[in-house]
Formats: structure tokens, sequence, C-alpha cells
């Protein structure tokens, strides 16, 4: 087999490979949080907390306010 064909063949494996594991990760898996109840706001810290008095306090004041307001549930991971 010439050279530009094994070439062409890799890529075109490593591009299905790849496609693959992206499609395994997008499904959901219910399993892994049984307690979770579904929300319809959340906020999702980095290291802070949601009292951090800055960005994710701010954030979180904002998403409770919205969403008492509008009745909706919320929460933060």
């Amino acid at each position: 087999m010439p050279a530009y064909k094994r070439k062409k063949l890799t890529i075109i494996i490593w591009i299905v490979a790849s496609v693959a594991l992206i499609l395994t990760g997008c499904g959901k898996d219910d399993a892994a949080y049984p307690n979770d109840k579904p929300v319809d706001v959340v906020l999702i810290t980095d290291y802070g907390t949601v009292d951090d008095n800055g960005f994710n306090q701010a954030a979180w004041e904002g998403i409770k306010k919205y969403a008492e307001e509008t009745g909706k549930s919320y929460d933060y991971y």
C-alpha cells in the first residue's frame, strides 16, 4: 500500500474513533445522579461557593431573584 493511502486511512480511522468517543460522551446517565430533581435554572460555580462575596454570590442572588419572581425552580452545583 502506498504511503499516501496509508496516511489517508490512518486519518479516517482517527476521525471515526474521535466521533465515536464524542457521541459516547453525549449520552445522559440519570443513574449517576439519582437524588437530583429537574430544575429550571442552574448555577454552576467554579471553585468558590455561592457566598464568596464575588461573582458566584452575585450570580446566585440574581438567579434566586429571577426564579422566585417567575416561579421557577433553581439550584447550584
